[in-house]
């Protein structure tokens, strides 16, 4: 943020005297996080993998599990976005889904369903649960960071 230290007079015109404030700027980080993604996945190969690529593109990553540990890791921190597998060992990624959904803190987020189900009613629960988005496993990672970018953008 800018910061004025002081006015110096750069001259007079018609009796008016013009200032223009002299500006201290503030070094800026090399590198910005492009934002805070929540990853809920259970296999923890994929998750690994994913919050890797994720993080070498700049992105903070804040990784659960399970259900229970990523409603832990949300009240503990604010995420822009919220990648979720369905199939998770502690219950439906679809119904925390639409827990989230409903809930006044939450309502809004972004939500990428990445999950290995691939039937068209996957997709269609996904929308119904409140998921913005749904890509199928394996992905392409490529496509994943357009979703990405693209619901960052909304």
């Amino acid at each position: 943020m800018e910061q004025i230290n002081d006015l110096s007079s750069v001259g007079q015109q018609n009796g008016l005297t013009a200032f223009v404030p002299q500006v201290a700027l503030q070094p800026v980080p090399n590198s910005l996080p492009r934002g805070r993604i929540l990853v809920l996945e259970d296999d923890p190969l994929q998750l690994r993998l994913l919050k890797e690529h994720l993080e070498a593109i700049d992105f903070e990553v804040v990784t659960a599990a399970s259900i229970a540990e990523a409603r832990q890791r949300m009240s503990d921190t604010i995420v822009q976005l919220a990648i979720f597998d369905v199939q998770l060992p502690d219950g439906s990624g679809f119904e925390f889904c639409e827990q989230l959904d409903n809930a006044p803190a939450t309502v809004g987020l972004p939500i990428i369903v990445l999950s290995s189900l691939t039937e068209s009613s996957a997709i269609r629960q996904t929308r119904a649960s409140g998921g913005r988005y749904f890509l199928g496993k394996p992905y392409d990672p490529n496509v994943l960071l357009a979703i990405i970018e693209r619901a960052l953008e909304e």
